[in-house]
């Protein structure tokens, strides 16, 4: 699959997108803002994974309906009172919506880091926190590549073993060989260890002032989008903390609503903000297609 042009932007801009769309996604309680971010989250993971997305999608439907349903069983708060369960325990209509708004939350944030992960890699986490700690950047970007590399290695080695007929039968043998392969794994991760070390030395690590090479630099589309999406989030933070955004669901369900004049300026302008992604992938694509097309 073709690299997402949201994915393509300054790593500056996929990172203030993605964090100021995790905490809204956690802050915003009320029912619109919840639905919003979902679909949204939603959305921006079909563009970039495809129907890869909808293996997330269906497990995490499955959870929201268990988060929902099940939370009323345990908070017995609220004056709306649906039905009794047999023992005496009161199943509301409040604990139910919380449930609901709850469970909503959780699976836009799941999205959300799932958009994240496939949109930030290790090069661009590595280019935005490096000057700030670039030891701590180094060693974080190091240890999170060793668990697909050892995993990698591992099987390497389990196949050899078979291979050569060292596998081993019964549940014995099969402990036994799995053993064997974590020390013959274990011992070439310290000798690569080593290896890396005499090289870096030899290099010249951290024998001087250091020096970092980019290939990311912000053009003018990155520049008019990070003042788009800055303006937005300024708007939305400023109707929020005049009680645009207010939901409350104990003991009684209140929230904003016609009632609150920039309600509506909040949710247009926030759900623009959670829309662009996704619209930039689109555009993006159909203008891939359409020249393709004239090929």
């Amino acid at each position: 699959m073709r690299q997402a042009a949201f994915s393509a932007c300054h790593p500056l801009v996929n990172a203030i997108y993605f964090g100021a769309a995790i905490v809204f996604a956690m802050v915003f309680a009320h029912p619109a803002y919840i639905a919003i971010s979902c679909l949204c989250s939603a959305l921006y993971l079909v563009s970039v994974r495809g129907r890869g997305a909808l293996r997330l999608m269906i497990p995490m439907a499955v959870l929201f309906a268990v988060i929902a349903f099940a939370n009323p069983l345990f908070n017995t708060g609220g004056t709306h009172i649906l039905f009794t369960w047999p023992g005496g325990r009161p199943y509301t209509l409040e604990a139910l919506c919380y449930g609901l708004a709850a469970g909503g939350i959780f699976v836009s944030v799941i999205f959300w880091f799932a958009g994240l992960s496939g949109t930030m890699d290790s090069g661009k986490c590595l280019y935005l926190f490096a000057p700030l700690a670039p030891s701590v950047s180094l060693a974080v970007n190091m240890a999170l590549r060793f668990v697909p590399l050892y995993r990698r290695k591992l099987a390497q080695i389990m196949e050899g073993r078979q291979a050569i007929g060292l596998a081993g039968r019964g549940k014995r043998g099969l402990l036994s060989g799995g053993m064997t392969g974590l020390s013959s794994l274990m011992s070439w991760a310290l000798e690569s260890g080593i290896s890396t070390a005499d090289s870096m030395k030899c290099r010249g690590y951290g024998s001087g002032k250091r020096s970092t090479f980019s290939i990311y630099r912000m053009g003018r589309s990155d520049k008019i989008l990070l003042c788009l999406m800055s303006a937005l989030i300024i708007l939305v933070t400023v109707c929020a903390a005049r009680g645009a955004c207010f939901a409350s669901y104990m003991p009684d369900i209140r929230m904003a609503g016609q009632t609150r004049p920039l309600f509506y300026p909040a949710l247009s302008a926030y759900t623009l903000f959670l829309i662009l992604p996704t619209a930039i992938n689109i555009s993006e694509e159909a203008q891939w297609r359409y020249l393709r097309s004239k090929i």
